[in-house]
């Protein structure tokens, strides 16, 4: 579904305001891209993730609005304290990005948090993150 990089050469690009959540926190511009499989990565290094990370990727949907997250699944389970998440949110149809507004889409990003929580529980111990 989707990934960091990818080799796909039709693909659209988009740039759009996304959002990071963790130890740097705010709106970010984004470049990614969109294959017509329905794919969607953010190419390059934007400096999101630390180089020798595995970044997961998972699409949440709040009250139809459908967001893509890509983040660090070993730290999300285990020191969700340092863990960091990118999210941009999407057309549902057609995985169109969207730009994320912090004052409309802040409690949605929460509620998407929540949802990780859920399906991928901390192993281990690790703290619940707080909202």
């Amino acid at each position: 579904m989707t990934s960091l990089t990818s080799d796909d050469v039709n693909a659209t690009p988009y740039e759009v305001w996304g959002f990071l959540f963790g130890p740097t926190l705010g709106p970010r511009c984004l470049n990614v891209r969109v294959s017509g499989n329905e794919d969607i990565w953010i190419p390059g290094t934007q400096y999101l993730f630390a180089p020798d990370v595995d970044v997961m990727t998972t699409r949440v949907d709040v009250g139809g609005r459908v967001y893509v997250v890509f983040f660090d699944l070993a730290r999300h389970q285990t020191e969700r304290q340092n863990a960091s998440y990118v999210f941009i949110r999407v057309r549902p149809a057609h995985l169109t990005p969207l730009n994320i507004r912090a004052e409309v889409d802040l409690q949605d990003i929460l509620r998407v948090l929540l949802e990780l929580a859920n399906r991928f529980p901390a192993i281990g111990g690790a703290i619940a993150p707080a909202v």
